[in-house]
């Protein structure tokens, strides 16, 4: 079912992979909630593409460069909001937490945002949301990560 007149959001967000397979996840911890793991990721802002919103957000939220590669995965999500959230493979390059930057970090009230590296065997990877991608992830992951570490900067 379509909803009229709510706008339909556009969230980029990336399989981020580091150099030993391992995913890069943001632990987030909010006042009255239970702690809960995420990609990095966020919407896609106007004239930007799916990747260039990717990289940016991955600057953001987790001081990372890196590589986007292929889309892995496509949810449409109703509520509480319209959107629709592409999941991109991407490769670590760097990380470096303190060019970390955005109103996550500029807002107390909104919690923390600690930079985490998740093994995908690790039981904590229970903890991802949206909790669909835990079972893609633990049954393809490791083909996923592989692909991830093959990917290359395009020239352009």
């Amino acid at each position: 079912m379509i909803m009229e007149g709510k706008p339909l959001r556009r969230s980029s967000r990336v399989l981020l992979f580091g150099p030993a397979h391992e995913l890069i996840l943001i632990r987030r911890t909010r006042p009255g909630r239970a702690p809960y793991l995420t990609t990095p990721g966020g919407g896609v802002e106007p004239g930007e593409t799916w990747d260039q919103a990717a990289v940016r957000e991955c600057r953001e939220e987790v001081g990372a460069e890196v590589i986007i590669g292929p889309t892995a995965y496509i949810a449409y999500v109703s509520t509480p909001r319209r959107a629709i959230q592409r999941y991109a493979l991407a490769k670590l390059i760097t990380l470096d937490d303190d060019v970390r930057h955005g109103p996550e970090f500029e807002n107390p009230a909104r919690g923390r945002y600690q930079t985490v590296r998740i093994a995908l065997d690790d039981q904590e990877l229970d903890l991802l949301r949206p909790a669909e991608l835990v079972p893609i992830l633990r049954d393809f992951g490791g083909e996923l990560a592989a692909e991830a570490r093959g990917l290359n900067p395009t020239v352009p």
